[in-house]
């Protein structure tokens, strides 16, 4: 295991009662992103019926989702804490080298799981993709939400887009993927880059989400969803 992936196994290891504690709303039933977009409501998964991967699953609510609707579905994450309140079948392992056959999964989906954490953006959709018979779904944090600082309430953009990476020592670690990044590395996949959704913050929503507010909702997109195939 890399230094990054050991560092993130560690915090999410720490940090996964606090996050379900503070986020339970959010943490039930299939939501995209804070904006708290449901799958009933975007349909990107289509039907459901055949293999899903759950990429960096958590305690897999989506996941969870998915197979109550009859799909068959496994999770992998790198957090034992977070594993061990998921409900699925569920593998403890690195998205880096996932331990499955090649395309053993129809479709590969991830809610702000493993790709914010992952470096080499490349390697990571290539290993999505030998797994993957069809489509690749994920959402992220958006990019341009980087150069903003945590504050829920900051509009002041202080932090360089192409600043690479955010680490704390040996206990975290994110990174900046530009929405370049993104397509590059898709592309060099094999993946076919259907859509990029980049949701607005719902009228009716009124909750602030860590460093998502309704404030900074109207100004600039806190989140990316790509399709692709």
């Amino acid at each position: 295991m890399n230094p990054h992936s050991a560092a993130n196994q560690y915090w999410w290891d720490i940090d996964a009662e606090r996050y379900h504690r503070e986020h339970a709303r959010y943490l039930e039933g299939f939501h995209w992103s804070p904006e708290m977009l449901t799958e009933q409501e975007l349909q990107l998964l289509g039907e459901i019926n055949g293999r899903y991967l759950e990429l960096g699953c958590g305690s897999a609510p989506c996941g969870g989702w998915v197979r109550n609707q009859g799909g068959e579905v496994i999770g992998i994450d790198i957090s034992m804490e977070m594993l061990r309140r998921a409900d699925i079948p569920r593998v403890h392992g690195d998205a880096l080298s996932l331990p499955f056959r090649d395309q053993a999964f129809d479709t590969t989906f991830s809610v702000f799981g493993a790709i914010p954490f992952v470096e080499d953006l490349p390697s990571l959709f290539a290993e999505v993709r030998r797994v993957t018979r069809g489509k690749f779904i994920y959402s992220v944090t958006h990019p341009m939400r980087w150069i903003f600082p945590d504050d829920p309430e900051c509009l002041e953009a202080c932090i360089p887009y192409f600043e690479h990476a955010y680490i704390e020592g040996t206990t975290y670690a994110e990174f900046q993927h530009t929405i370049g990044d993104h397509v590059r590395g898709l592309v060099s996949a094999g993946f076919r880059l259907e859509d990029v959704i980049e949701p607005e913050w719902p009228e009716d929503l009124h909750d602030t989400w860590g460093q998502w507010s309704p404030k900074r909702g109207k100004i600039f997109p806190g989140t990316a969803i790509f399709v692709a195939s």
